[in-house]
């Protein structure tokens, strides 16, 4: 059974994700940081950049699951809207992960 992705579930990740200073300074950062030295090395790979972003899509879903919900992250943001909420993650750090 396939999972369908919630856009507005998606864009509500994406919003808490790049809102939340504790995520994006212990999360998002390091991962800019090291998406900037594979690109140094010409080793950067933008399909396998999502999953980095997915795994805080992750992480930003159990931050909004202990601050908002009352069943767990994944009832609310399942594995397709997770990985929806990673490319506007990706897509809104762009810039920064090239001006490195």
């Amino acid at each position: 059974m396939k999972t369908v992705c919630d856009n507005v579930a998606a864009e509500e990740l994406f919003l808490y994700a790049i809102n939340s200073s504790t995520i994006y300074q212990c999360s998002i950062k390091p991962l800019i940081a090291n998406y900037r030295k594979k690109i140094s090395k010409n080793q950067y790979d933008e399909q396998k950049a999502v999953k980095g972003f997915e795994n805080i899509a992750k992480i930003a879903a159990m931050h909004y699951e202990k601050e908002f919900l009352l069943k767990k992250y994944y009832t609310v943001f399942n594995a397709e809207t997770r990985r929806e909420a990673a490319r506007f993650m990706l897509e809104y750090f762009e810039d920064e992960i090239w001006e490195g």
